[in-house]
């Protein structure tokens, strides 16, 4: 399953993570274990769109935006006949500033094992510097 069975309200998540743009009133925590097993249907599903790595117009943010909207339609169709109060995964994209001062989007997961950020473009889990974390500009669940 996508979610692990905690729901957090949106003025719960915006506190964790101090994202602004919240769009739902509540959110499904992320199973970190389901996290892996989809990563391999996103590449599947780029694959099957013919999106190829590396393209000026499929960038960072194309990927976010693609890999946050795939695992919330999987979360939509795996919670169709569930009564969970969640409306939306705890997932979405945040752009920073990387070390070398350039601009780059990610996907951030609120999990079992707290915050996490995910590279869309490869599956890994990041581990971002703290001057990484407070050149955060943009959060968006």
């Amino acid at each position: 399953m996508p979610w692990t069975g905690r729901v957090f309200s949106s003025a719960e998540l915006g506190s964790r993570t101090g994202a602004i743009y919240l769009s739902d009133e509540t959110y499904a925590e992320v199973n970190s274990h389901w996290l892996n097993q989809y990563y391999a249907d996103f590449c599947r599903e780029l694959n099957r769109h013919g999106v190829m790595r590396g393209g000026e117009r499929f960038d960072c943010v194309r990927f976010c935006d693609f890999y946050s909207s795939l695992a919330q339609a999987r979360f939509f169709r795996a919670a169709f006949h569930e009564r969970i109060p969640a409306r939306a995964l705890a997932l979405g994209q945040i752009w920073y500033f990387r070390t070398d001062g350039s601009p780059h989007a990610i996907v951030q997961a609120m999990t079992e094992r707290g915050r996490i950020f995910i590279e869309p473009q490869t599956g890994a889990e990041l581990h971002l510097a703290p001057d990484e974390r407070k050149g955060i500009y943009f959060q968006l669940f």
